[in-house]
């Protein structure tokens, strides 16, 4: 005690290190955990965004698959045949017509008509764009990006709905496709007959029939009698995982030579769709193993 009874100021104790260990701790799980939820944060801002790119791709191309409905096919009914006969020569053309103006692989803009009189006029557009490196890689969004830029929609096309960063080309082969938020080509299927969704459903033919054969004169199968059922568009977005689920690399081709009409080479389960064996197709939409595909944002979930 000094003299004049006032006790001197105590020196200051100092952390020590246990204590500025803990703290630091503390300080580091903290940021961690503001880290990962930031991480989750944009992931889902990502994975939303895929779900409008889908969602917008998917309207305009049911937009376009709903016109076939009423849409006149310039084809030639032969003499003396029955109503159900013309029907299914209808249903073909009206098939290959929809192959023509919505191709999902190279060989749709390419390979001439089959069942039709003539080339479309909008096929021979996508043939004018088409780049002479074009390659398979990722044929099925290069199909879906040509389809869209000569979609009108307004003063402009259907490509005004992205913006310049959501379009690229990112196989090089000079043929742009729509890519998601995660920098993956979106993939597109015109028919996907072995695909079982909330939307489209194979097994349950009665309840929903395909709207263009009302006649019920097409087979979804050659070697049954069983009617087409409805197949709506198939747009998706490989997901987080940036790992397409669905297989769209294999499917029925046909080749105009060699026979007469010509004729489809199965390179998957056999399956020939629209309705015969001569009708360009694809067996595309199978799930490829491995559970790729969980995560992939499709249209017929957004529905």
């Amino acid at each position: 005690m000094s003299v004049l009874g006032i006790h001197p100021p105590r020196p200051r104790r100092s952390f020590t290190l246990i204590e500025l260990l803990i703290t630091i701790s503390v300080v580091t799980i903290l940021a961690a955990t503001i880290v990962v939820a930031m991480a989750g944060a944009i992931e889902q801002a990502r994975v939303e965004r895929a779900r409008a790119q889908v969602l917008k791709i998917n309207e305009l191309l049911i937009r376009r698959w709903e016109e076939y409905r009423t849409r006149p096919v310039r084809i030639r009914i032969p003499q003396g045949i029955s109503g159900r006969h013309a029907a299914w020569l209808r249903l073909n053309a009206l098939r290959e017509l929809m192959r023509m103006e919505m191709p999902d692989r190279i060989s749709d803009v390419a390979d001439p008509p089959v069942s039709l009189p003539a080339v479309p006029s909008l096929n021979l557009a996508y043939q004018r764009r088409a780049s002479a490196g074009w390659n398979t890689t990722h044929e099925s969004a290069e199909c879906l990006y040509l389809i869209l830029a000569l979609m009108r929609e307004g003063d402009g096309t259907a490509l005004d709905n992205f913006k310049p960063s959501e379009i690229a080309d990112v196989d090089g082969d000079g043929m742009k496709e729509i890519i998601d938020p995660w920098g993956v080509p979106i993939y597109f299927l015109r028919w996907a007959p072995q695909l079982q969704t909330p939307l489209q459903d194979p097994n349950n033919r009665a309840n929903a029939p395909d709207p263009f054969d009302p006649f019920r004169v097409g087979i979804s199968d050659i070697n049954s009698d069983q009617p087409n059922w409805a197949m709506y568009p198939f747009v998706f977005s490989a997901g987080p995982d940036e790992t397409h689920g669905y297989d769209v690399a294999t499917g029925f081709q046909y080749s105009t030579t060699g026979s007469t009409p010509p004729t489809l080479t199965p390179t998957f389960i056999p399956m020939s769709w629209p309705n015969n064996p001569y009708m360009p197709g694809n067996t595309a939409g199978a799930l490829l193993p491995g559970g790729a595909w969980r995560d992939d944002i499709h249209s017929h979930l957004l529905e």
